[in-house]
């Protein structure tokens, strides 16, 4: 607060006392240059960029602001933040690994435990039984950082080698896409192909028309009837147009070819065919 309204003070000419009065009363009497304000200390900007420098080694050290949905400066695509937000995650890929070897090791135990007890645990309606088991208390646990650009581009590869047959569909849903569950995505593709084949989708709509009260039969087969004068209406048409047309230079004449006055009966008007048989043509 010093800093920000820094000390008052008068010339010789104005008392001290005075002015401090005038001062409480919120009025000042005299001339402008009586009253004067003591300089501020003009700090060094190296001392505010020890606080940001500070700032940034914490942010480097614990977690990026970006986390919290905070845009960093100087970034304006949001790809540009997706792949800065990834890599300040990677900041805690060690404590990642721990937590997940520890995680590991309490679940193995508690393989074991269910083995030699011989006790089902269950969570969410799945229960874990010694059958289950079979002697194998290995457990794998893993909190893998992904990175949203790099899996774009790792499965439009994949598509390509699909299409050029260089990975099998199964191959490339377990390893570019990640599905966890094939199983069900199968399961999915299936109701999926059910769902649209046409006898299915007939059905359904069937089934919708009665709902609605409509007689769905009736308007196919207004529909198909509607289609059939159109199509009789449009050959009738075309055999209206090639029946008795003059054409666009009016009524066409019969013009004889070379070969049929060739086998016209020769006259004593006839005109001798040229040496190399070219140019027959009757007199007129």
């Amino acid at each position: 607060m010093d800093r920000s309204y820094p000390q008052q003070g008068v010339t010789p000419q104005i008392d001290a006392e005075e002015a401090a009065r005038m001062l409480e009363r919120g009025l000042l009497e005299g001339e402008k240059t009586d009253f004067w304000f003591m300089e501020k200390v003009q700090l060094d900007r190296s001392t505010f960029e020890v606080g940001r420098e500070y700032d940034q080694e914490m942010v480097n050290a614990t977690y990026s602001r970006s986390l919290t949905g905070e845009r960093q400066e100087g970034v304006d695509t949001v790809g540009q933040q997706a792949i800065l937000t990834t890599a300040s995650q990677k900041k805690f890929d060690g404590s990642a690994n721990t937590v997940a070897s520890m995680l590991g090791q309490q679940f193995s135990l508690a393989l074991r435990l269910i083995d030699l007890n011989g006790d089902p645990v269950g969570i969410n309606n799945k229960k874990i039984t010694k059958n289950m088991i079979e002697g194998d208390y290995t457990i794998s646990a893993n909190f893998k950082a992904t990175d949203p650009v790099l899996g774009i581009q790792k499965r439009e590869i994949g598509m390509r080698e699909v299409a050029a047959g260089l990975k099998s569909w199964e191959r490339y849903q377990t390893e570019d896409a990640e599905l966890e569950d094939l199983t069900g995505e199968r399961a999915a593709q299936d109701r999926d192909l059910v769902d649209n084949h046409p006898a299915i989708i007939e059905q359904r709509a069937r089934r919708a028309a009665l709902e609605m009260g409509e007689d769905l039969d009736e308007a196919i087969a207004e529909q198909q009837q509607i289609e059939a004068e159109a199509a009789a209406a449009a050959q009738e048409a075309r055999s209206t147009a090639g029946v008795g047309s003059e054409g666009p230079r009016g009524p066409q004449r019969d013009i004889p070819t070379q070969g049929a006055l060739i086998r016209e009966g020769l006259t004593g008007d006839t005109q001798n065919p040229a040496r190399g048989g070219q140019g027959v043509v009757n007199a007129p």
